[in-house]
């Protein structure tokens, strides 16, 4: 799930744009003084597998995709009788920008993003048991809620491994369309682009905010072309490749569309000047590959998601399972 910070969610922190066919959905919705003051924290992304972005202005609630920008829901919250009500929402009709047309479902999310994306009311197994039926529900939930489609139950199987093995397991994209991996794999190493200009090493802030305040302004003078939010996706995927990422961890990276290399990694960060994928860490790989189709298809998905860097710790157990066979 999102990180939860004392940062309050404004129009100007994130990407947004409005609604361009709204239609109106009625619903009812109360809230006490409390919730209502959590609501207006919105919601703030801090990494790509984080997909909504929710913020609070002149008595409205917007909710935007992360990624895109694109106003999908909004609705206004009156006071009555004591309470804080959403009596009607909008949503976005423009097809090429949501598909969705099934209002009960869009009720649904809508709910499920205010109790569990601001309330921190954990509806999640609940809901998931309700809309979830097989594996193509599931890609779709995954890809439409991100970090909140976690369930409580993976998040502490994680923590209870994590203490266990010390080790953690990671995705990584070894080029664009993984070009790279083949080269990656022979020679032994996983990488990175992001910065083609310095050697970072001594910049490897054990915060990652402390890299990003450091890192940003250097990215953004070299590709003027790109935004904030850009600069904030590419700096947090390095810092997590070149710092976060341990030795002995284990990654996975995509060989094709149908099997990936996995390997141990065997070292620390280390710029190669000059080279395609300069930001570098030394890996033993397996001699084996592990083919998507002996993967659940939640794992599957996570694999070849959108993005260069992720952790895979939510499927410890079936990668361990896999590694050994």
């Amino acid at each position: 799930m999102e990180e939860k910070t004392d940062k309050i969610a404004t129009r100007k922190t994130w990407n947004n744009l409005p609604i361009d066919a709204p239609e109106k959905i009625i619903i009812e919705l109360k809230f006490s003084q409390e919730q209502y003051n959590k609501i207006k924290r919105g919601l703030i992304p801090h990494e790509m597998e984080d997909k909504w972005f929710i913020f609070f202005e002149d008595n409205w609630l917007y909710f935007h995709r992360s990624w895109t920008g694109y106003g999908i829901y909004k609705a206004e919250i009156k006071k009555d009788n004591g309470n804080y009500c959403i009596y009607e929402f909008f949503v976005e009709r423009n097809k090429e920008k949501y598909k969705c047309e099934d209002d009960n479902e869009d009720i649904d999310n809508f709910t499920f993003l205010i109790a569990w994306g601001l309330l921190d009311v954990d509806v999640r197994e609940i809901f998931f048991r309700n809309n979830i039926n097989n594996e193509k529900e599931t890609i779709k939930s995954w890809s439409n809620f991100g970090n909140l489609f976690i369930s409580k139950k993976d998040i502490e199987r994680h923590e209870i491994q994590k203490e266990e093995t010390m080790k953690d397991y990671y995705r990584v994209i070894l080029g664009k369309n993984s070009f790279m991996a083949d080269e990656c794999y022979n020679a032994g190493f996983i990488g990175v682009g992001f910065n083609r200009e310095e050697d970072l090493t001594d910049y490897l802030f054990d915060d990652v905010k402390e890299f990003n305040s450091f890192f940003i302004p250097r990215y953004l003078e070299k590709r003027p072309e790109k935004d904030r939010q850009q600069a904030i996706k590419s700096s947090t995927s390095l810092w997590t490749f070149s710092k976060k990422i341990k030795i002995g961890d284990i990654v996975l990276s995509p060989k094709n569309v149908e099997e990936c290399y996995v390997g141990i990694v065997t070292s620390d960060y280390y710029f190669e000047n000059g080279a395609e994928l300069p930001n570098r860490r030394n890996v033993k790989w397996y001699n084996k590959t592990i083919d998507k189709k002996s993967m659940s298809s939640e794992l599957a998905t996570s694999v070849w998601l959108i993005g260069t860097v992720h952790s895979l710790n939510k499927y410890v157990e079936e990668l361990e399972k896999l590694i050994i066979e």
